[in-house]
């Protein structure tokens, strides 16, 4: 059975006493524009966290990071301001700032990988005009039925024919998997 703890003097949830937000220089120059985020905890604990908040908070502080946003911690004159979310918890817990280190890394690392495909993604190169099938000189206009679906085809003298998907993807039917639709059908 696991130990009981005594209940302390309730106080406020730690994740409460941080707020992110984006200060921005007001139209005129001399009132600055602040926007506060927060995460809306009013919890009593006897601890330093309620239950599941350094986790909350941790994902909190990792998403303004991410968002460019500045991070502070503390309210009044006392208020640390910081735009890194492993700087903001590192007085609280060193274990907390190591889960936002690896947190980053791993959010950076995805969209790297995101970016990176979309760069890799190949464009189309223009393909070869099939030759025209015997009876049909120029081997546009006939029509195709693969499935139950009929589409516009290039057929080609070994058999196969080329077609386009309604989203737009080429396909290529072999020989025997598709079948001829006669005009006026």
């Amino acid at each position: 059975m696991a130990k009981r703890t005594k209940v302390g003097k309730l106080g406020p949830c730690t994740c409460s006493k941080f707020e992110v937000g984006i200060t921005v220089d007001g139209p005129d120059g001399s009132e600055p524009d602040v926007t506060i985020e927060t995460t809306g905890c009013e919890k009593q604990t006897p601890r330093l966290f309620a239950q599941g908040h350094d986790a909350r908070l941790v994902s909190f502080l990792v998403r303004a990071e991410l968002d460019g946003k500045e991070v502070r911690y503390g309210r009044g004159e006392g208020t640390v301001i910081t735009s890194d979310a492993v700087t903001a918890l590192k007085p609280i817990s060193e274990a907390l700032a190591v889960k936002a280190a690896a947190m980053l890394a791993k959010a950076q690392e995805r969209a790297a990988k995101k970016t990176a495909s979309k760069k890799a993604e190949p464009t189309p190169e223009p393909q070869p005009e099939p030759k025209a099938a015997p009876g049909n000189p120029h081997g546009h206009g006939q029509r195709i039925k693969v499935g139950r679906w009929v589409y516009p085809a290039t057929v080609m003298p070994q058999g196969s024919a080329v077609y386009h998907t309604p989203k737009g993807e080429r396909r290529v039917a072999e020989a025997g998997k598709w079948s001829l639709v006669e005009e006026g059908k």
